[in-house]
């Protein structure tokens, strides 16, 4: 069983307002054209980190309270073990200014340091009813192990796919022209935002699908024979 939590983490900002503002940005890029003679593209460096701790053991639930956790009323199978985790992405930027003719602000992003992570350490939690070393023991635990491998898998990925596309495409919403330092950086931070979740979003769906999968009924009757 999994339960999982997704979280966006940008400077206060929400991620649904966050989608919604990076759509404008290609009415920021024409500004910035514009401007061009006096406004263009720096690139920034770029340093993208992950965090996985864990994953911690607990025992001391009993299997009703599990399934309750999950609201899971099957009586057909009762709840072994459950993995929770809580990924997030946060991000922090350094941002240069230089003064146009107009009297505008030509922003551009100096360093941008991204944290792809979870938010405390992956929890495994097993039924207070499993005796350890069992062989239902093992069995849970293997099967909760491979939702922590799909969770490390994808912080990987996110990793690799931010490193990958997010150079790209800040060359087509950067640099930016606004009035003053505040709404740069508010118009800045909007456009990453937008930029993480959309490289991240089908990778977060990839690794929903995989737990799903292993979490079948058919599944749990596999596991349900392994151990008579």
């Amino acid at each position: 069983m999994l339960q999982l939590e997704f979280f966006n983490v940008s400077k206060g900002i929400l991620s649904a307002m966050s989608t919604l503002l990076f759509l404008a940005g290609s009415l920021f890029g024409l500004l910035a054209q514009e401007a061009s003679a006096s406004c263009s593209y720096q690139p920034p460096q770029i340093e993208v980190t992950t965090q996985f701790d864990g994953p911690t053991l607990d025992r001391s639930q009993s299997s009703a309270s599990l399934g309750a956790s999950l609201g899971n009323e099957s009586s057909e199978f009762t709840t072994q073990g459950v993995t929770r985790t809580k990924s997030y992405v946060k991000r922090n930027i350094s941002v240069s200014f230089s003064q146009m003719r107009d009297g505008q602000l030509c922003a551009n992003i100096q360093q941008i340091s991204v944290l792809v992570a979870l938010e405390g350490p992956a929890q495994v939690f097993v039924a207070s009813e499993v005796e350890p070393g069992s062989c239902r023991d093992r069995v849970t635990i293997e099967h909760e192990q491979l939702h922590i491998n799909h969770a490390f898998e994808a912080q990987q990925k996110t990793k690799e796919a931010i490193e990958q596309k997010l150079p790209s495409a800040l060359r087509r919403i950067l640099p930016v022209v606004a009035r003053d330092g505040d709404q740069a950086v508010a118009m800045i931070g909007a456009h990453l935002d937008g930029i993480i979740d959309q490289i991240s979003a089908p990778i977060d769906a990839e690794r929903s699908a995989k737990d799903r999968a292993i979490d079948t009924r058919e599944s749990y009757k596999r596991l349900t024979a392994m151990c008579p």
